[in-house]
């Protein structure tokens, strides 16, 4: 599965900022649309969130990965939900 349109940008504009706020004024919409994306992100094990005053979002080793490859293996990405989802 090719990585592309609002995934992308998420993805790219998270190694400039951490919050959602900054990601939605980046991409001109509003941050409880990115919120959105964020948990299903987060889900799949690509980005980390973090609350408080140091907290915001931030790219795992996987979605630096995945952001670098533009690539996804569907299966590989099944295994990583169940898993979080089996903790």
């Amino acid at each position: 599965m090719k990585i592309d349109g609002i995934t992308e940008q998420i993805l790219t504009i998270l190694e400039k900022y951490t919050t959602t706020k900054e990601i939605a004024m980046e991409l001109k919409t509003h941050p409880k649309n990115i919120d959105r994306y964020i948990r299903v992100l987060r889900d799949l094990g690509f980005v980390d969130t973090k609350k408080g005053k140091t907290g915001g979002v931030f790219l795992t080793n996987e979605g630096k990965y995945v952001l670098k490859k533009k690539n996804i293996n569907l299966i590989t990405i099944l295994e990583k939900v169940v898993e979080n989802y089996e903790d």
